[in-house]
């Protein structure tokens, strides 16, 4: 069992979202609900049910909350939704598709009262068709001060997919849940850090990000292209519409070339030219000619 304080305050939310996933909820559910049971700090588990034709089996005696939506309304709706009904100090999303190790919420509660953070971030367990290996962020590794993490968000997610992240609800606060098809992760980090956020790397735990999901806008450079191009016209800040632009020529230029060493040496190139470019105001005028 956990050292955990008794607390009669819910302490930390999980929010779960699902559309057309009732099997995966159900066995995420059962994970989160196994691992708060040995823990005295309260936690809440909210389940969100995003207009699914199936709803998950969930045990009526549970002690969690169930929302479900009568129509499909976009995965940041769903998290809105769950995280304006949580009532927990810290909030943690996580898709219906990615799982926790057995030790994912005691580690996660030791670190969120050892450094109460705005943003806790662990690493993943990247789990493909063939292959499982572990993913640190690496920007992270060095840079936790919000002002670099923030740049480094103007043009690339540096931080990953949602599920490796915990926030505070303070943090939350400042973020307006786009619905936007790619990106909403991203947006939430750049929205939820400011200069006086704390964030933190937690390298000795993991979450698995399951990345054969046939729906995941992430495994289509396609879908994740029209994402971008959606989010793009969404932001209005300068130095996002410079870095985005870039990324989006370069993801386009992906798609066209082969696997040669040129291009890769190309690819890098437009990298360079993003850093360089995302904090160039001049530039703008530029890039809405190259990507109107």
């Amino acid at each position: 069992m956990m050292n955990c304080s008794s607390d009669n305050n819910i302490y930390i939310s999980i929010i779960l979202t699902s559309y057309n996933r009732p099997v995966l909820v159900e066995k995420l559910f059962e994970e989160f609900n196994r691992q708060r049971k040995r823990c005295s700090k309260r936690v809440e588990i909210i389940v969100i049910d995003d207009g699914s034709k199936l709803r998950p089996t969930i045990s009526e005696k549970s002690d969690h909350i169930y929302i479900q939506l009568t129509e499909n309304m976009g995965a940041p709706y769903a998290r809105k939704i769950g995280y304006q009904t949580s009532s927990g100090q810290f909030i943690h999303f996580h898709d219906s598709d990615d799982s926790v190790p057995v030790d994912w919420l005691e580690k996660t509660i030791t670190s969120l009262e050892e450094n109460e953070p705005d943003l806790l971030i662990t690493s993943r367990i990247s789990s493909k068709k063939n292959s499982i290996n572990i993913v640190t962020p690496n920007y992270l590794s060095k840079i936790t001060a919000p002002s670099k993490v923030k740049h480094y968000l103007q043009y690339e997610n540096c931080i990953g997919p949602l599920g490796g992240v915990t926030f505070s609800k303070r943090a939350l606060l400042r973020c307006t849940f786009q619905n936007i098809l790619s990106c909403q992760d991203w947006h939430m980090y750049y929205e939820s850090i400011d200069s006086e956020s704390k964030i933190i790397l937690s390298k000795s735990n993991t979450f698995t990000y399951n990345q054969v999901g046939e729906d995941r806008i992430s495994s289509s450079v396609h879908k994740k292209i029209n994402g971008l191009e959606q989010y793009f016209y969404l932001v209005h800040d300068k130095k996002w519409r410079c870095g985005l632009a870039l990324h989006f020529a370069l993801k386009k230029y992906e798609i066209r070339a082969g696997n040669t060493f040129w291009r890769r040496s190309y690819l890098w190139f437009l990298r360079i030219i993003v850093m360089f470019l995302a904090r160039r105001q001049s530039a703008c005028r530029f890039l809405d000619k190259f990507l109107p």
